[in-house]
This record gives structure tokens, C-alpha cells and sequence, in this order.
């Protein structure tokens, strides 16, 4: 088996995503509410490897967030975030093998999250403005071949204010982007065995 015999010294990876935005505030507390909005988002990253066990990720998306309520009105606004993560790998050699072609991950880091009103009505309760992030989450990429691979990604986040949706009530502003893309690893892996 040829992945078996080689070793990984891939250390940049970049890719593209899709995902949706699930909002979680005052208007809307219930994660797994299937009659809320889910908005889309679209975005950019890049990882490079420190060594077997973790690497340093920065992602940057854009797009949607929102909630409708029927007799409030909701909101709904742009959002522009992105995040720099430390990612602690599953695949580090001594849990799975470094070089298998499931590759999960776990990870937390800071970020921002930017909100700009929308050209609708649906946007006069949002408060914009930027907002620091703390954000936790886990993902695997599905490696296709030994440089391209496709990923999954859960990203929960939490805003520094309590503001974005024009309720301030209980918690701070949060949300979860869940998101599939492509990622292409730079380099050639090193033949171990000649």
C-alpha cells in the first residue's frame, strides 16, 4: 500500500467551504429547532502543520445570520467572521496513523465577528458592529487523494457582547457554522522505504 509507506510533510494546506449559520440568542434558544433560518456562508482557510500533534488553522467566511419571528419581525444581517485556531489532531501517530485518510481534529481559538445590516426590512433590529469570538469545535478531513482531501467542519462561537440581535437578556450572542469544502495539501509526502 503506497500511504502506508510514506510519511506526511505536507505543511500547508489552504481551502475552500460552504456551510449554514445557526444563530443562538434570545430570539431563538433551541439549537436544533428545524423551523429556524438557516443562512449561508462561504469562506477561505488555511492550516500549517507544527508537528504530528497540532496545527494552526485561520479560516475568514462570509455571509448571513439571522432568525425570523413572525411577530417581531426578527433580523437578519451580513456576517463576516473569521477565527485563528490551535487544532489538536487525532492522527497524530499514536491515536491513528499520521498518514490515514480519516484525519479528525479538535480545536479552540479567538476570532471576530462583523454584522452589517442588510438592505431589507428584516435588518432594522440588528445593532451593527464587531464583536470579539471565542470559539471551540471539531471537524476530519477525508483524504481523496495525497494532496486533496475533502473536509467537515463544526464551529460554535461565542460573542464578547449580548447586542447583535437587539436583545440583551440572559448570555452572550453565539452561533454554529457547520461546513463541508475541499482543501488542497501543498508537497509531496516523503518515501520512507526508498
Amino acid at each position: 500500500n503506497v500511504l502506508n509507506a510514506q510519511t506526511q510533510d505536507q505543511k500547508l494546506s489552504v481551502g475552500l467551504h460552504a456551510g449554514v449559520v445557526n444563530y443562538n440568542g434570545e430570539l431563538n434558544y433551541l439549537w436544533l429547532n428545524t423551523d429556524k433560518a438557516y443562512r449561508a456562508q462561504f469562506g477561505v482557510s488555511a492550516a500549517y502543520n507544527l508537528n504530528a500533534f497540532s496545527n494552526l488553522g485561520l479560516d475568514v467566511s462570509k455571509g448571513s445570520i439571522g432568525y425570523h419571528v413572525p411577530e417581531l419581525g426578527g433580523f437578519r444581517s451580513d456576517l463576516t467572521q473569521g477565527n485563528l485556531q490551535l487544532r489538536f489532531k487525532i492522527n497524530n501517530g499514536r491515536m491513528l496513523k499520521e498518514d490515514c485518510r480519516f484525519q479528525p481534529y479538535v480545536f479552540g481559538g479567538f476570532g471576530f465577528a462583523m454584522f452589517k445590516a442588510k438592505d431589507d426590512d428584516s435588518s432594522k433590529l440588528v445593532v451593527e458592529g464587531t464583536d470579539f469570538t471565542k470559539n471551540i469545535g471539531l471537524g476530519f478531513t477525508v483524504k481523496v487523494t495525497q494532496n486533496i482531501g475533502v473536509n467537515f467542519n463544526t464551529l460554535y462561537s461565542i460573542l464578547s457582547s449580548d447586542r447583535r440581535d437587539h436583545q440583551s437578556l440572559a448570555f452572550n450572542d453565539q452561533y454554529l457554522i457547520n461546513s463541508v469544502g475541499v482543501v488542497y495539501n501543498f508537497g509531496k509526502p516523503k518515501d520512507t522505504d526508498g
